[in-house]
């Protein structure tokens, strides 16, 4: 019976392996030539929209595939991400974009609403270009990049990844990590570049002789549990962040987190003592956050505030030494960065966590899970999801 048992178990992995090739080949094959026309989402009326019905966006089935230039390459998509910054380019808010750019600098606001026709997914041209994290094959290669052939895996930052081909600039693309599915990394690039620079700026790479205690505010989203493993990879000796729930459980199960604190028992910063934190990175922005770790900040620390969907702000009266930083948007990095991030996840150092995946047809359900509340880890779009019928959504 055990022997039985065991040659359904090995004729079921030999079949799983088989239809996995078998698709690498069919997708290998579909590359020798790129098809004319593909799925996309696109904006379909120039008035931005909400959710849950997003009424402004939808799937065209047949869109231009675009060409690579020199400086590019053609990548068919297998898997990209949301963000709020995806949510916010189709939403009311992103006609407030140019002003604040013209209020804070360019640089800072570097995005703009989505236009009509054009492939969600990264937006904008030159200086006001967003680009989106995303994975999958190359399929063409433009001039000067000479590092990359058709059915490379890779992985890194594109333009339009809301379809079934993307552009990318070749300094910004990458080899896939080799441990990671398609999906997973086309989930991470954006959220851990992010977290890099956030630490960066505040002193990392460190010594483990420093002894640097690094506090990420929120770690079970979609920046924080990639960030409480970068800290780690970047040299903090001991890592905290607040989390509940399974949240809390996939945060322990990175093995780097050194103290979870449960945020519905008790507040992240009392549960701290004075002078016991070297950086405190605030990727959730809430009102008075900032204020309420200064008493746990090191002099010579640093506090970092990321911009995003919160109101919180820098304190008005910070402790003496303490370093504050109010963070942008970051540029996408490519080359050594990512390098950096696909050796941590092929040494196991680093870990993915996919919340959910979605098709291109259910990029609205995807936006309005984003904006909604217990999500854990990232959301993927899967632009070759086969859709049943019902929802296969928790």
């Amino acid at each position: 019976m055990v022997a039985f048992v065991f040659l359904v178990l090995a004729a079921h992995g030999f079949l799983a392996d088989a239809a996995r090739v078998m698709k690498k080949a069919a997708d290998l094959k579909a590359m020798e030539t790129p098809p004319s026309s593909m799925k996309a989402v696109q904006q379909s009326s120039y008035f931005p929209c909400r959710g849950p019905t997003w009424s402004c966006i939808s799937l065209k089935e047949d869109a231009p595939v675009p060409k690579p230039g020199k400086g590019q390459v053609l990548v068919q998509i297998k898997g990209t991400s949301v963000a709020p910054k995806e949510v916010e380019c189709v939403e009311p808010i992103c006609l407030a974009f140019p002003l604040a750019g013209r209020l804070v600098g360019p640089s800072k606001i570097p995005f703009r609403c989505t236009k009509k026709g054009e492939t969600l997914g990264g937006t904008g041209s030159g200086s006001s270009e967003l680009l989106i994290d995303g994975a999958g094959y190359v399929a063409a290669v433009g001039e000067g990049c000479s590092e990359f052939s058709v059915g490379d895996e890779v992985w890194g930052f594109f333009k339009g990844t809301y379809a079934e081909y993307a552009l990318g600039s070749c300094d910004k693309v990458r080899p896939k990590p080799k441990s990671l599915s398609f999906i997973d990394a086309g989930t991470i690039p954006s959220s851990a570049c992010a977290a890099n620079e956030v630490f960066r700026k505040a002193g990392a790479p460190w010594k483990l002789s420093d002894n640097v205690t690094v506090v990420v505010t929120a770690g079970q989203g979609g920046t924080g549990f990639i960030a409480v493993q970068i800290a780690k990879l970047l040299g903090a000796s001991r890592v905290i962040t607040a989390a509940s729930g399974k949240g809390a459980e996939m945060v322990k199960s990175f093995g780097v987190v050194d103290e979870v604190i449960d945020y519905h028992k008790q507040e992240l910063f009392d549960a701290l003592g004075n002078d016991t934190v070297d950086v405190v990175f605030d990727n959730i922005a809430a009102v008075g956050t900032a204020d309420k770790a200064m008493h746990a900040i090191r002099p010579g620390g640093t506090f970092v505030l990321l911009t995003g969907g919160g109101k919180g702000q820098l304190s008005k009266d910070p402790k003496e030494g303490v370093t504050q930083i109010h963070f942008g948007i970051f540029a996408p990095e490519g080359g050594e960065t990512l390098d950096l991030f696909a050796k941590g996840f092929d040494e196991g150092k680093l870990h993915p966590h996919t919340f959910d995946t979605y098709g291109l047809a259910e990029v609205p359900q995807a936006f309005t899970r984003q904006m909604g509340r217990g999500l854990i880890g990232k959301i993927a779009v899967v632009p070759d999801k086969k859709i049943l019928s019902g929802s296969d959504h928790p």
